[in-house]
């Protein structure tokens, strides 16, 4: 009886240790240095979801989740790192060389798009795929929910190939949040005013 006890405690603590083993091998494995070796190249990523999207259109999505989409696949003059706590709060040029130039008063900022972003049809983003994301949402025509945030806009242009200039209404602190949000996400220039949203694929950066 007592050599069945021992050899039952033996054998619980030798698999004990294999299952402690395993689970070091498993993760050295994983480790980041791994990981980046065997990281696949392109491909499709298949997301599994029991809610449906609303919109993949920049100008029409509201979902938290599609924005999450969004977030991941599209490129916006500034944007908020993917990080928890105070450092997900800070937020920080994307597209932009830098924060903007605040000028007339508070009212007027100027931002300067750095130049080597492609879109995925390999064209060029400049300052003007980010003026047709503003004018899109404000076309009557495609009934974006981002036109609200633009009420206090007084008007918008570019300045060359690789600045756009932003005069307000009135001075509004929240403004560089603002443009930090999916909505303004750089388009093609050419995208259609199409209010039911425009179907995949998408062209983006």
């Amino acid at each position: 009886m007592k050599r069945q006890l021992w050899l039952t405690v033996a054998m619980a603590t030798v698999g004990a240790g294999l299952l402690l083993a395993a689970g070091f091998a498993s993760s050295a494995e994983s480790s980041p240095q791994a990981d980046q070796k065997n990281a696949a190249l392109g491909g499709t990523l298949r997301v599994d979801s029991n809610v449906d999207f609303d919109y993949i259109d920049t100008s029409l999505a509201y979902f938290s989740h599609s924005w999450q989409i969004i977030n991941a696949t599209h490129l916006k003059l500034m944007s908020f790192p993917d990080k928890e706590g105070a450092a997900g709060s800070r937020m920080r040029p994307e597209a932009a060389a830098g924060f903007p130039r605040v000028t007339n008063g508070g009212k007027t900022y100027t931002f300067t798009v750095k130049p080597g972003f492609r879109f995925s049809d390999g064209s060029p983003v400049t300052a003007d795929n980010f003026r047709a994301a503003i004018a899109r949402a404000l076309n009557p025509k495609m009934q974006s929910p981002a036109s609200s945030f633009l009420d206090d806009v007084a008007r918008y242009r570019t300045v060359g190939k690789n600045q756009l200039e932003i005069t307000l209404k009135v001075v509004a602190p929240d403004f560089l949040a603002r443009m930090s949000m999916p909505f303004f996400s750089a388009i093609p220039a050419n995208r259609p005013i199409v209010p039911e949203g425009v179907d995949a694929p998408l062209v983006s950066a």
